[in-house]
């Protein structure tokens, strides 16, 4: 999802929002409804953005967890089938027109590809997602195991503690008790 907060983290003292949004090429009013994220910008924007900032479009985005890029995933392959299943209902009314039908055949096999590009970098990131999450899993276990053997050492301390106050007080009531003696002889 777009994250305006990354434009935020590029403002400089020398790029204030006037200046940015006429050097992108956008109006004011669109640009601070993109800041305010009151709307999305179009693709064509992000790339202005992006080769002004001299970042990679992607930076301007957030990284979807492991779920949304499965919903993600779901909803391209809907819309896979909707455009199938469009373009078919076209090509059957537009038979007569063999140099059109090949012109959508060819954009409906590019928007295919893009779509399946798509897919595989959800699924890649899914898959990257579900490693650091077995990661962490493996972490949180290696923590709770150092947990329990700082727990048990405590318990040992204590214990040693114990022994020695009491061995301390043993002493301190058998001197007393040489000092009764021995005054009283």
């Amino acid at each position: 999802m777009f994250n305006p907060e990354k434009i935020k983290l590029l403002h400089s003292k020398e790029n204030n929002k006037s200046e940015i949004h006429e050097k992108i090429g956008i109006s004011k009013s669109n640009y601070s409804n993109i800041m305010n994220e009151n709307v999305s910008p179009t693709v064509e924007t992000i790339e202005k953005i992006a080769k002004f900032f001299k970042k990679p479009v992607g930076y301007f985005f957030d990284e979807p967890d492991a779920n949304d890029l499965q919903e993600k995933v779901k909803e391209l392959e809907l819309d896979k089938i909707d455009i199938l299943n469009s373009y078919s209902i076209y090509f059957k009314k537009k038979e007569d027109d063999a140099g059109k039908i090949e012109h959508f055949e060819n954009e409906l096999k590019k928007v295919y590809k893009i779509m399946e590009v798509e897919i595989n970098r959800l699924e890649k990131e899914n898959e990257k997602l579900s490693t650091l999450q077995e990661k962490i899993d493996l972490l949180n276990l290696l923590i709770i195991e150092k947990d329990k053997r700082i727990e048990d050492k405590d318990e040992i301390i204590r214990k040693q503690l114990q022994v020695l106050e009491s061995y301390e007080h043993g002493n301190i009531v058998s001197q007393k008790k040489e000092q009764h003696a021995g005054g009283y002889a």
